[in-house]
């Protein structure tokens, strides 16, 4: 009996719902929406928008609360240039062949295949070879220097 009141009431109340969504959509009168576009057409529109200005100020405060100002200081140092009237005397180099390297597992650095003034010698990177330093050894050159000067040879 209660499902039955209740089933009642509630199609009354969707019933209310509806007709008055159905009024509001429908059920107005004309009248008042042809008086307000009367009313509108006698008028002149004005389409002026007014501007927003507005005035930054700057915010001078110091977030860190830090009060003192510091000067940088800067400091340029000048640069002697000592010339020598002595002439540099040109780095002569030995006759220096490149064969190849092989590298092992077991060492990183590359062991060097090089005839020096007719000797043919086996030396790893970075040795010597009396003033001669081998930097680095590739597959189609090598990087020696002789008294700070540095020069690449190819392979043969």
């Amino acid at each position: 009996m209660k499902k039955k009141y209740l089933n009642s009431t509630l199609i009354i109340l969707l019933l209310i719902i509806w007709g008055n969504i159905i009024y509001k959509y429908f059920g107005r009168s004309k009248t008042k929406d042809t008086q307000a576009h009367i009313v509108g057409a006698n008028m002149p529109i004005h389409y002026a928008v007014a501007k927003d200005t507005f005035i930054l100020q700057l915010n001078n405060r110091d977030p860190f609360k830090v009060s003192k100002i510091r000067k940088v200081t800067t400091v340029t140092r000048s640069i002697r240039i000592i010339k020598n009237n002595q002439p540099i005397k040109p780095v002569i180099w030995p006759n220096i062949e490149y064969y190849g390297f092989v590298k092992s597992v077991s060492n990183k650095t590359k062991l060097v295949l090089v005839k020096v003034n007719g000797k043919l010698l086996k030396k790893r990177e970075k040795d010597k070879i009396e003033s001669l330093t081998i930097i680095k050894a590739y597959s189609d050159s090598i990087t020696v220097s002789l008294n700070k000067t540095i020069k690449t040879i190819k392979r043969l």
